[in-house]
């Protein structure tokens, strides 16, 4: 056998390992999170440190929170077992990320709205592209009956209609946008002038019914469409959303109910965590009537861990 592809043997594709292990950035190369976290705190220094101790052989502990239980087995305190995990929080999960291209995304909104003499206004942001249109030359060279007969005069024809027809469809585009957007703005007035807390739901088939359009259709012109409006560039998806009954009787959007919970988490004692049932007894004083497991689906969109993971000691 060629001495070139020879078989190796585990232990020395793990030597090569632990090469390429020391390389740049720190902890790239490992097979897990855990290990790229050891290799991280070996580079640092920290081998013989009680952080790498716990990191070895409890990450699955620290990782769901179990600080009280680590401090147990370590016959530690578990507000120093909680200092452990702060550290390795700060180092980094993906090493190898930085260095992966990811080219920015400038987004050009697609409409505006801006607030005028008190009214919000809506306009199209095309006011920098031409317009198209069928040059004068093309169309009188088409009225040609002289030039063009049997099958050309045919196929020009042809040609000056489907030209024509596409104009037509850019401009009905143009003016879907313009209803979509405007009855957006008359539905949503309070969000734009008091935040999202105020969204109220919004469905497709609401505006669809409003413009007198196919579902479709508007799903088709709001679909990775961006609006400028003076609380920032948001896409037109942002807008709809279901909504959730009210003591009042009246509706309020479920995007307006994740921004509370979000506020209430961030402003909760973090010694004495809200549980889901905790928020959704909050709420239910504000007026939101809300199951607990849509709580918790909402609390895992917004990327918030539950209590017990949330609590300090």
């Amino acid at each position: 056998m060629d001495e070139l592809f020879k078989p190796y043997h585990l232990p020395e594709a793990e030597v090569m390992l632990r090469v390429v292990q020391g390389f740049d950035p720190p902890g790239v190369a490992g097979r897990d999170l855990r290990e790229s976290i050891l290799i991280q705190l070996r580079m640092l220094g920290r081998e013989n440190s009680l952080t790498y101790e716990i990191a070895e052989r409890y990450f699955d502990d620290l990782v769901s929170h179990r600080w009280a239980d680590v401090a147990k087995e370590m016959e530690l305190k578990p507000v120093e077992v909680q200092s452990v995990a702060d550290e390795i929080a700060k180092l980094d999960p993906k090493p190898g990320m930085k260095y992966s291209p990811d080219p920015e995304r400038y987004i050009v909104p697609d409409l505006i709205v801006e607030k005028i003499e008190g009214e919000y206004m809506v306009f199209v942001n095309d006011t920098s592209l031409p317009r198209l249109r069928i040059a004068r030359s093309y169309q009188a060279l088409a009225r040609n009956k002289e030039m063009f007969t049997g099958e050309n005069k045919e196929f020009v024809s042809r040609k000056l209609n489907s030209a024509n027809w596409m104009i037509q469809a850019i401009e009905q585009r143009r003016q879907t946008m313009l209803k979509v957007m405007g009855f957006i703005v008359d539905r949503q007035r309070s969000f734009f002038e008091n935040g999202v807390q105020h969204l109220r739901p919004l469905t497709l088939r609401e505006v669809a019914d409003h413009i007198e359009m196919h579902e479709s259709t508007v799903s088709r012109v709001t679909n990775e469409k961006f609006v400028q409006t003076p609380r920032g560039v948001l896409p037109l998806k942002y807008f709809f959303s279901s909504g959730l009954a009210t003591t009042s009787g009246e509706d309020i959007s479920a995007r307006s109910v994740r921004d509370k919970i979000q506020k209430m988490v961030e402003e909760e004692d973090v010694h004495k965590p809200m549980t889901d049932q905790k928020i959704v007894e909050l709420l239910k004083t504000n007026g939101v009537k809300i199951a607990r497991r849509t709580v918790a689906k909402y609390r895992d969109q917004l990327g918030v861990l539950p209590a017990r993971m949330r609590k300090r000691v």
